[in-house]
């Protein structure tokens, strides 16, 4: 059952007119003006939407995994330079070492930095594979949630990531490799273990500015300055 409507706009103060109150996804009560000037069309969206939700994109962990083998290969490439062929051109050049002792020495770095490259790629495909990429953030009622979908396709609430609105932490950034780079909305719960108290929302440039509307108005926490774009 929805909680009678305040006498005040949260944000603003002032008092409310039940024809332009906002009610927002963390129950509280707005002002129209205050609500439309953080995001034009936020009022609209949240009167036909009780819930603020967002899943991560299916093509999201396909790009994530083309991010990261790009990232091996340009690794190995350099490692390779640096490591491979590099000593290889000075011993043929300062030494005149015949053409066989050139490839051994470009083969054994060929091999190290292969070394190199797959003890850098290994812990963040690893990574990749543990994050939740089957995941959806929800807001509502004054909750914000982050589920993640089983092996049967059901979506359960993850209790370590569960909070209030207002006591949670948000910040707009570069999201990892499972996020392929992309500028995403990092939500972080006051509580679990580090590695689980984040959830990435926002994933396109309108439901990021609605996100960033959203955790303004709520009142949660912001750990880096705003964009200009508001997203």
């Amino acid at each position: 059952m929805p909680a009678p409507h305040e006498p005040n706009c949260r944000h603003c103060d002032r008092p409310l007119v039940e024809a332009e109150t906002v009610r927002l996804w963390d129950g509280r009560d707005y002002c129209r003006d205050c609500v439309e000037a953080e995001m034009p069309g936020l009022a609209e969206y949240a009167a036909s939407h009780p819930t603020l939700e967002e899943a991560v994109p299916n093509e999201v962990a396909r790009s994530g995994w083309r991010v990261l083998s790009r990232r091996f290969l340009y690794l190995f490439t350099f490692v390779i330079l640096i490591f491979g062929v590099t000593p290889a051109l000075y011993d043929g050049l300062t030494e005149g070492q015949p053409y066989a002792p050139i490839l051994e020495s470009a083969s054994r770095g060929v091999l190290f930095s292969g070394g190199i490259a797959l003890l850098v790629f290994v812990p963040m495909a690893i990574a990749l594979m543990r994050s939740p990429r089957s995941q959806m953030v929800v807001a509502e009622h004054g909750i914000l949630r982050c589920l993640t979908m089983n092996k049967d396709g059901v979506w359960q609430e993850d209790s370590h990531r569960a909070a209030p609105v207002d006591a949670v932490q948000w910040l707009v950034g570069r999201g990892p490799p499972v996020a392929a780079d992309r500028k995403v909305v990092a939500v972080i719960f006051p509580n679990g273990r580090k590695w689980k108290a984040a959830a990435l929302c926002g994933w396109s440039p309108e439901m990021r500015r609605r996100w960033v509307a959203f955790l303004t108005l709520a009142g949660a926490h912001c750990l880096r300055p705003i964009p200009a774009d508001r997203g």
